[in-house]
């Protein structure tokens, strides 16, 4: 919470010791990015994190991450709901199309029908379309309320397990410029309460 970290700088403060940066455990991979280094012109920004069993959305404000959300769709959601609609089709087949054509049916040709010898192509696209369309609606509640807290999201970052056309789609549906990013590798980190960083020290709940 806010006013927990303005409790702690100021606690510092007082021995006139200056906080750099306050993490903890919901946020740990958010530091990871390439892109917050050098991003100086979209402060206002929301991060998209999808993963292979859940999504994390994350919005900044004025650069510092304020709100997270977490939703259990990830690309498992696609396979395993595709897998027990589908009559002759396994997970690998079901796991190719995924992969190679995505939610982009314009992509279809003579070259991907192969994906659809055993799959459904209409069952395929409609479970797609719905678990992106449910994806869709938790993003643009989030960005909602960002407005709502005078918070105006300018520019959505992605990474993850992201389907071919998705991104066209995710662009369209918010109106919002849309960037692929990478992260840098990072051990995962686990913790409880709070980490405090002032230059190369670091100061945690025991402190």
């Amino acid at each position: 919470k806010k006013s927990l970290v303005n409790e702690l700088i100021k606690e510092f403060a007082e021995y006139k010791m200056r906080v750099t940066t306050v993490s903890s455990g919901a946020y740990t991979g958010i530091c990871l990015s390439e892109l917050f280094y050098d991003e100086y012109e979209h402060l206002n920004r929301i991060l998209i994190d999808f993963g292979a069993k859940a999504t994390r959305i994350t919005a900044f404000s004025s650069g510092i991450a304020v709100y997270t959300r977490t939703l259990n769709i990830g690309f498992d959601t696609y396979k395993n709901k595709l897998f027990t609609g589908q009559e002759n089709a396994g997970k690998p087949e079901i796991e190719a199309a995924l992969l190679n054509v995505g939610s982009d049916s314009v992509v279809l040709g003579n070259a991907v029908q192969r994906y659809f010898s055993l799959l459904n192509m209409e069952e395929y696209f409609k479970t797609v379309n719905e678990i992106e369309n449910e994806v869709l609606n938790e993003i643009m509640r989030v960005i909602d309320l960002c407005q709502n807290n005078d918070v105006a999201i300018s520019k959505i970052y992605y990474t993850g397990f992201v389907l071919k056309g998705f991104d066209k789609k995710l662009q369209r549906t918010t109106e919002l410029n849309c960037e692929k990013i990478k992260f840098k590798e990072g051990e995962e980190k686990q913790g409880r309460g709070y980490m405090v960083e002032i230059g190369a020290e670091e100061f945690g709940q025991g402190f």
